[in-house]
């Protein structure tokens, strides 16, 4: 099950944040955890957010049962779109075997409320594998990805009432160039533009075919080609790879098969997953074994922004102490202040249950 969790948090790259404040010290549903560290003049502190989600209240009270043996839930993929906090989809199996969701947003009046997405159930009429991938524009508005029955990714949009609409990209399937290709990835690029990754299904170090689609029109906007489909974009287009050799972050315009800027990051490791990587606008976070690191996307070098010594999470676990990086299943930014952002840090190696962790600006 651990494993099953923990694949589920990296499915999708990168777990977003919208713009707004986070839970300070004045949020009454935190439990105050110091830490003063020197950074620029400025301080970072940190609450343990120690309350978790009543799932099976949530469960009883709308009558759903849950599969035998699935009682846990699973977080499948972190969102917010248009909100101040973390939100968590989760998923589960119901007693028919279907896949369910529900989300799962903190709040600072009531901690974590749970409610059932309007979209659950067209999911299992359309999808009753499930989600693929699920992702959010930050004016809110919502996309998915699915298996249809022929194999082939089907792309979505979700409506306010919950309705999903297809996307129809048959055009770009059908072109020459992605012949023996599949749709393997795609990714909200701004409010405008997704990006569609063709390559080898099984290839996710092969280049591959990407294709920039406005939803509304349902045309391609542009064309070009990626080094790999481990990859994650900024709001211009431009797209970010990991060098774990080298350690650099490498950044790369669809249009050039050389990056354009590499930036040096010493936290980067062989164990490093773009999934470690957010890119905010301008800046970009990197967290590793030694800590959080933090710059522009235009610096030659990211320095260290907080230090492993000062986070906060489980230092005698055996696992921990020689890999920190793999306390943390997921995390999240905030933006706007660079400071500002949610780990999710389990309490030890051997153990599914998990604590969210704000980091802030003092």
């Amino acid at each position: 099950m651990k494993t099953f969790l923990k694949m589920l948090m990296i499915i999708i790259g990168l777990m977003l944040f919208c713009a707004g404040c986070g839970a300070g010290e004045n949020n009454k549903n935190t439990e105050s955890k110091t830490e003063v560290l020197p950074y620029k003049e400025k301080e970072i502190r940190y609450d343990i957010i120690p309350e978790k989600p009543q799932f099976s209240e949530f469960l009883k009270k709308n009558k759903i049962q849950v599969k035998e043996g699935y009682s846990e839930m699973a977080p499948a993929f972190g969102t917010v779109g248009g909100r101040d906090l973390p939100c968590v989809i989760y998923c589960f199996l119901d007693v028919n075997d279907k896949i369910n969701y529900l989300e799962c947003e903190l709040t600072q009046e009531t901690g974590w409320k749970i409610s059932l997405p309007n979209w659950s159930t067209e999911v299992n009429k359309i999808a009753p594998m499930g989600l693929i991938s699920y992702q959010v524009d930050q004016l809110g508005r919502k996309y998915c990805s699915v298996s249809g029955d022929d194999g082939n990714v089907l792309i979505y949009s979700i409506s306010e009432t919950g309705i999903l609409q297809n996307i129809d990209i048959k055009k770009i399937d059908s072109l020459s160039i992605n012949d023996n290709k599949k749709l393997v990835k795609f990714e909200v690029i701004n409010d405008t533009t997704l990006a569609f990754l063709y390559g080898e299904r099984d290839g996710i170090n092969e280049r591959c075919n990407i294709f920039f689609f406005n939803p509304f029109t349902e045309e391609c906007t542009k064309t070009g080609t990626t080094i790999s489909s481990d990859i994650i974009f900024d709001e211009k287009g431009n797209y970010y790879n990991l060098s774990n050799s080298q350690q650099y972050i490498q950044c790369f315009s669809i249009d050039d098969t050389m990056p354009q800027h590499v930036i040096k990051c010493e936290g980067i490791s062989s164990i490093s997953a773009i999934s470690d990587l957010i890119i905010e606008s301008e800046n970009g976070y990197l967290i590793s074994n030694n800590g959080i690191y933090h710059g522009k996307i235009t610096d030659e070098e990211w320095n260290i922004m907080l230090p492993i010594s000062k986070m906060y999470y489980n230092k005698e676990d055996e696992t921990f102490k020689y890999t920190p990086i793999s306390a943390f299943p997921g995390w999240l930014k905030v933006n706007g202040d660079d400071l500002d952002f949610y780990v999710e840090t389990y309490k030890s190696n051997d153990s599914n249950e998990l604590v969210w962790v704000h980091y802030y600006q003092n």
